[in-house]
């Protein structure tokens, strides 16, 4: 295995990978920059295993663009750790993305513990996307820590906090136990099951929490103007 271990800056322009590898460590004074359509952190199961990823530093994108990307994995867990920033300057992005081919364990976690944040740079961005399983094998998508997302153009273009293309029960509930904001026309989460005993504050014309019918536990606060 390749250990890839960052503590000091790494800034790349567009269509660029900050880090590729098979353990990689973005330590609390690290800094990672891209910017429009590129990868900061980049995770994949080519036949080797998961890749192992933990970032505690400073992560920025620009449009169309992820901060961190976790493909085909079948059993790591995927976590921003809770001194861990994801920064989007820009449209159309993902701070966070997980897409698992088979996966052989039903603990796995995809979670954020820090900050994830827009600055109200652009519309249609996501802080938690989550694909199912391609064996459709239950994981869990969780937010222990802070999504704050700006304003949308229109409901029908949404930043979205937490996404799942869930569509049935037993494949990727959406768990929040931190504080979701989004700004108006905004969704803070959008998936089948989901669950908040956090905050989600949603702007103008904004919906806190859209299920495509499963069940919608709250146990928290969920505030739409």
């Amino acid at each position: 295995a390749t250990d890839i271990v960052n503590d000091g800056k790494i800034t790349g322009g567009n269509k660029n990978y900050g880090i590729f590898g098979t353990t990689v460590i973005h330590g609390a004074t690290g800094e990672i920059t891209v910017g429009d359509k590129g990868v900061a952190i980049y995770g994949h199961n080519n036949g080797y295993g998961d890749t192992e990823i933990s970032n505690t530093g400073k992560i920025t994108v620009g449009s169309q663009s992820t901060g961190i990307y976790a493909k085909d994995y079948d059993t790591k867990d995927v976590k921003n750790s809770n001194t861990g920033i994801i920064e989007i300057n820009g449209s159309q992005s993902s701070a966070m993305a997980f897409v698992p081919k088979n996966l052989t364990a039903t603990t796995t976690v995809f979670e954020n513990e820090g900050k994830i944040l827009d600055n109200n740079s652009g519309s249609n961005n996501t802080g938690m996307f989550a694909k199912v399983a391609a064996n459709n094998v239950l994981y869990t998508t969780k937010n222990s820590g802070t999504i704050t997302l700006g304003d949308s153009s229109a409901l029908s273009n949404p930043s979205v906090g937490m996404y799942t293309n869930a569509s049935s029960t037993g494949t990727n509930p959406l768990i929040n136990t931190g504080k979701i904001s989004v700004g108006n026309s905004g969704i803070g989460m959008y998936g089948f099951e989901e669950d908040t005993t956090g905050d989600i504050t949603a702007g103008n014309s904004g919906i806190g929490i859209y299920s495509q019918g499963g069940a919608v536990n709250i146990g928290g606060s969920s505030t739409t103007p």
